[in-house]
């Protein structure tokens, strides 16, 4: 019965049931930051077990009712997390811990203990000129606190926080290292601060920029660059997405290309690789996801299974608010998923379009099909996020992304040749310091055109839902007819002048 119901077709759209599944969980979530799961829960169960027994005729009954199930679990793995269910903790302790990140003024410390009771999640610590490195562990006594939920400008530093997994915050006069860590599990934080100053040494004064592309660590650059990038349309390469796990495995499978290593070796190592080169750069959302479909993706290769571009990119996005619900509200998270559901959802449909009109140039139409796509999905969320919109942005990805591939294969080459052995860095030091110094010519150039971007503000969250659920209503995924979706089009269109 459940499989007939899942399998039957849909005038509306291709039933798809993890897809419904992992929308109601993630959508459970991000109702947990401002709705306490309680005793409500029992009759609105009961409410839906009813709905489910009087609709068992309707064709998605039990769908609609296992999504909602998916909702409600994702209201009570929320819950810990924001609704000040975590120990709230204020005084001056002794703390001791594992460093997993040190910055200028402040370190990150995880296997957190205050006078020896164990701690939940991760705490900043606020310090100056702590001699300590990743895995190090330390002691010291500091005064701690929750992380604030709001700041004095409005700003929502709880959430912020805990999408690094920080619940706390505590301030020391000094720190001192007590002992060391088990190697295995501070590997990759001690790997990604030695390939971070290797690629400074190498590249001296475009390292900020090679290590942003590289690791995804943008902490060096400066705020003009940062907008330079922003308004040029292309600060994404700064995010370690699939642009950079594509380019890992082009380079594996070009390795290993001519050796005789079975199919399930070249699989295991590509896997293993991928998640510590993600562990090394502290697995952003847009890595998780990029990371999980493509894992995903070549598991069905492997066995022969037919892979499902949407339903993986629904499952990843249900995966990592599972692990950590804060990431919902994270701006990466939001626009990484948006852009690629915006690409799954019209890209196809967008490259036969323009096959039909030249098939001339097939890279610059594939391009532009995908940049469309991916414009679609984010549109909504850079309106109401930023309330800026970059006109240039299709020049600046044709022009810039292609460079970035080879800069980034120039990056990580330099940067390990410097760890072992540094005259030969010097080849790749030359040729990635003047590609990074090139890109930042064309990128300032394309932010100083006329009318380089549009600012448009009024937008809220109710017009980031109306745009979305019309994007996906009128795409190919949706079953219904062309003359139905431009009606809906154009009612969106007037909604969203008129609210």
């Amino acid at each position: 019965m459940i499989r007939s119901f899942f399998h039957r077709r849909s005038p509306l759209f291709n039933p798809r049931p993890l897809v419904c599944l992992c929308i109601g969980f993630v959508a459970g979530v991000a109702l947990s930051r401002f709705v306490i799961p309680g005793l409500w829960l029992i009759p609105f169960m009961i409410c839906l077990a009813l709905g489910a027994f009087v609709s068992r005729t309707f064709r998605f009954g039990f769908m609609l009712f296992a999504t909602a199930l998916a909702m409600c679990a994702g209201l009570l793995r929320g819950a810990a997390l924001f609704n000040r269910l975590l120990p709230n903790v204020s005084g001056t302790y002794t703390l001791t811990g594992v460093v997993l990140r040190t910055q200028e003024d402040c370190i990150t410390i995880d296997s957190v203990e205050i006078d020896g009771s164990p701690l939940p999640m991760k705490t900043l610590i606020k310090t100056s000129g702590a001699p300590v490195q990743p895995g190090d562990r330390v002691e010291c006594t500091a005064v701690i606190e929750r992380v604030p939920e709001k700041t004095n400008n409005g700003f929502d530093l709880r959430t912020y926080r805990l999408e690094e997994n920080i619940a706390y915050q505590a301030k020391a006069e000094s720190v001192s290292v007590v002992g060391r860590a088990q190697l295995l599990k501070t590997l990759p934080a001690r790997a990604a601060n030695a390939l971070r100053h290797s690629i400074r040494r190498v590249f001296d004064g475009q390292a900020d920029l090679i290590c942003g592309i590289v690791l995804g660590d943008t902490t060096a650059l400066n705020s003009k660059t940062e907008e330079v990038f922003r308004v040029s349309g292309i600060s994404h390469v700064l995010a370690v997405s699939g642009l950079h796990i594509v380019f890992l495995i082009s380079a594996l499978n070009f390795m290993l290309g001519r050796q005789r290593i079975l199919r399930l070796g070249r699989y295991c190592l590509s896997v293993v690789l991928l998640v510590f080169y993600c562990m090394m750069i502290g697995f952003p959302p847009s890595a998780m996801r990029a990371l999980i479909i493509t894992v995903l993706s070549m598991t069905a290769r492997l066995r022969g299974w037919q892979y499902d571009s949407l339903t993986g990119l629904c499952f990843s996005a249900a995966l990592i608010v599972m692990i950590n619900p804060a990431q919902v509200f994270a701006v990466g998270y939001q626009l990484s998923f948006s852009a690629a559901g915006g690409i799954i959802l019209y890209s196809n449909s967008l490259k036969k379009v323009f096959a039909k009109e030249d098939k001339e140039a097939p890279y610059v139409w594939s391009a532009l099909a995908v940049w469309l796509s991916a414009q679609i999905g984010i549109l909504p969320i850079s309106l109401c996020l930023f309330g800026t919109l970059p006109v240039y942005s299709l020049i600046a990805n044709l022009l810039i992304v292609p460079l970035v591939n080879i800069l980034m294969m120039f990056g990580l080459l330099g940067g390990l040749a410097g760890l072992i052995l540094p005259i030969v860095a010097a080849p790749f030091a030359f040729l990635g310091g003047g590609l990074a110094s090139f890109v930042r010519v064309i990128t300032a150039w394309v932010s100083t055109l006329p009318g380089a971007q549009l600012l448009i503000s009024g937008f809220t969250p109710l017009h980031v839902a109306i745009m979305m659920g019309t994007a996906v209503a009128v795409s190919p995924f949706c079953l219904i007819s062309w003359r139905t979706k431009t009606g809906l089009a154009a009612v969106t269109l007037l909604v969203l002048l008129f609210i």
